[in-house]
């Protein structure tokens, strides 16, 4: 009874990047995950759910969009990781979704040496690299500051007490990213090409009234957790992405 457990619709958040992703012009994407483990598998279920939703909105055909996706097994930044970012863009992908902790970090400089973008994830990570285009984040101070007003001000425990609560778009517990922290007229979609901050909150707006809805897990046959490209595409209902794992 006296503890709070507060989750995140990651799927909702991978969403978003994906769909602004393709809004923008991008064709190939990139995922990099660290292990499949249940919040990572929805950054990148939502990520290629987006793109698909993108794509049809466009009128693109099927197969329209590529995306590569992989975990790395592991949330490192290491040599190995950056090589098979490396490998990515030299094959032609534009922006790689990295949703792997320290695993970005690689992503980041691989994607620098490439004259590539990347998709940061948890927190804005636009303040780390060039690259970063925008961030897949989770509300933490929102989430955090609910709970303790429940306490402090509301007299509300009771709505998050011995509860698993979810904090989504409906309560600003995901999203991209909208300002930039300590310039306060600063556009923090300008390192898109053409999608903007109308763009987003028009699909912001969509997802927090429930008329958008995404698909968190799907069921997957090897016990590791790793999605094969036929799981993906039936379990998400993919057309216009064509996905390819490695």
């Amino acid at each position: 009874e006296n503890v709070a457990s507060i989750m995140y619709a990651e799927e909702q958040s991978g969403y978003l990047a994906g769909y602004a992703a393709v809004m923008d012009g991008m064709t190939n994407l990139g995922f990099m995950g660290g292990m499949a483990v249940p919040a990572v598998q929805a950054f990148g279920y939502g990520f290629l759910q987006g793109a698909e939703d993108a794509a049809a909105e466009m009128g693109l055909g099927n197969g329209a969009i590529k995306a590569t996706y992989h975990y790395t097994g592991n949330f490192e930044e290491n040599d190995t990781n950056k090589a098979t970012a490396r490998t990515m863009y030299q094959e032609g992908v534009e922006v790689i979704f990295a949703a792997g902790g320290a695993v970005g970090k690689s992503v980041m400089s691989a994607a620098a040496e490439a004259g590539a973008k990347v998709i940061g994830v948890d927190v804005d990570q636009r303040y780390d690299s060039e690259t970063v285009i925008t961030s897949a984040t989770k509300g933490l101070a929102p989430s955090v500051i609910s709970v303790l007003e429940s306490i402090y001000k509301t007299d509300s425990w009771a709505d998050f007490g011995g509860k698993t609560t979810y904090f989504n778009a409906s309560n600003n517990g995901v999203g991209l990213p909208t300002v930039v922290i300590g310039d306060e007229g600063a556009d923090a979609f300008d390192r898109f090409s053409t999608f903007d901050g109308a763009a987003y909150e028009s699909l912001f707006g969509k997802l927090a009234a429930g008329e958008v809805e995404v698909t968190r897990t799907i069921d997957v046959a090897d016990a590791t957790g790793y999605a094969t490209a036929a799981e993906l595409t039936s379990g998400l209902g993919l057309a216009k992405v064509a996905v390819t794992t490695r």
